[in-house]
């Protein structure tokens, strides 16, 4: 048998921090894994006696022996729900959060037939679970979140000995998204924006180059855009941003003067007008021409836009650290692999662009100043005796001097246009360097 007690770590921002109160682990004899029990105390030795006593409780459970009821496990489940959502209140947790668990507890002991906390069993659970096995993996799992961190709640403040639901596994949600975004390009952005009402192309246009989320949107008040500063932006405060976290972002130059218009106009209503249904924003879809899911089952949502936003930023060149805190992620898998839509960047654009293993010996290449490009650099003696050579030739047949016209004869090789320029068997670099 296994059994101590520590205190959890976990990465914020990068950076470690270490839990105020102890957890405990103990594996009985003949269990596969530990169990992991949050002890919700800071004296180290308080939580081995605790740990202790569960261990124990949990060897006479597995003996068979009748094991004493901790004070409140007989307590009704509303009422313990209750108090656990107004403590989330006190905590500071977002309304929808709060919304959310309490919906997804009453959910499940209503399916379950659970009416005291006493009556919680994972094969309840799990019975729902599997009449509910056509909902997206994804949602599955925020129902065993919610009633997780509602249990272990109890559990912190002794009212039950130990989570039921701890060696509950998830559901496996990597490949079985049934909600998968796509970004939109440039063009079915500027479509929806001029097809759309005023108040929601506004709305689109800033979700767009913002990243805003819905939620966020409809917090923001004129308090919180500042227009007049040399660099316009929004400040997303705490109590609105998802991560809990005052941040500030910069406003696109299209967006300042469509928002110091709608201020002029209204300025004692919200910032944005957001749509509440999706129907709205299927509509104008529709009336831009652009197709709600495509071929590939990937929708076009309002959360979409915050797609389109951080693929935009990876398309346009801006490096990892910069679209991170654009999008305001802590995690660089969410930017660069769960938001950005590699359909739409620039791939075939970036291949061609890798230096050519082709002997060009005979050519001397346009950009023979950039990093990488082939050609053979002339001395500034050689390429002035080599110009006038040349112009006095091109005088002679009565044509231009200018080595780097238009003409798509003399800046082509073969059926390409690749920059090169060959006059008889020479070639001169058009680089104004040489000119």
């Amino acid at each position: 048998m296994q059994q101590y007690v520590f205190k959890p770590k976990r990465k914020v921002d990068g950076k470690t921090q270490t839990s105020r109160c102890y957890s405990g682990r103990y594996k009985l004899d003949r269990d596969l894994r530990q169990t992991t029990v949050a002890l919700g105390v800071t004296d180290k030795q308080v939580a081995e006696k605790k740990l202790s006593m569960i261990v124990a409780t949990a060897q006479r459970r597995r003996s068979g022996l009748e094991v004493a009821s901790y004070e409140g496990s007989n307590s009704r489940i509303k009422n313990a729900l209750q108090w656990f959502c107004e403590d989330l209140r006190t905590r500071g947790r977002g309304k929808k959060y709060i919304d959310d668990v309490e919906r997804f507890v009453r959910i499940i002991s209503t399916h379950a037939k659970w009416y005291s906390l006493a009556d919680i069993r994972p094969k309840g659970f799990l019975s729902w679970r599997n009449a509910n096995s056509t909902k997206a993996a994804k949602t599955l799992n925020e129902y065993l979140n919610a009633l997780n961190a509602f249990l272990n709640w109890l559990v912190q403040r002794e009212t039950i000995p130990c989570n039921p639901l701890a060696k509950v596994q998830k559901v496996q949600a990597s490949g079985k998204e049934k909600r998968v975004r796509r970004a939109l390009t440039v063009e079915e952005l500027k479509r929806l924006i001029a097809h759309a009402p005023e108040e929601r192309a506004l709305v689109y246009h800033a979700a767009a180059y913002t990243g805003l989320r819905r939620g966020e949107l409809e917090q923001i008040t004129w308090a919180d855009v500042n227009l007049d500063n040399e660099f316009p932006r929004i400040i997303v405060r705490d109590k609105v941003s998802k991560n809990k976290k005052t941040q500030t972002i910069a406003l696109h130059p299209d967006l300042v003067p469509k928002l110091r218009a709608k201020r002029a106009e209204s300025p004692s209503l919200p910032v944005f007008d957001v749509p509440q249904r999706l129907h709205l924003l299927k509509k104008d879809l529709k009336a831009a021409g652009i197709v709600y899911r495509d071929q590939k089952g990937r929708q076009a949502d309002f959360h979409a836009l915050r797609h389109t936003f951080a693929t935009l930023l990876h398309a346009n060149g801006a490096n990892q650290a910069i679209a991170m805190q654009a999008m305001r992620h802590s995690d660089p898998r969410l930017t660069a692999v769960t938001y950005n839509d590699a359909t739409l960047l620039p791939v075939s654009d970036a291949i061609s662009e890798l230096p050519s293993l082709e002997d060009k010996s005979n050519y001397t290449h346009i950009r023979t100043h950039v990093l990488g490009a082939e050609g053979q650099n002339l001395s500034q003696p050689d390429a002035q005796q080599l110009r006038n050579k040349e112009r006095d030739s091109l005088e002679d047949k009565g044509q231009r001097p200018d080595l780097a016209h238009n003409d798509s004869a003399s800046h082509s090789i073969g059926n390409g246009s690749c920059g090169w320029i060959r006059t008889n068997d020479l070639v001169v670099n058009s680089h104004p360097l040489y000119r």
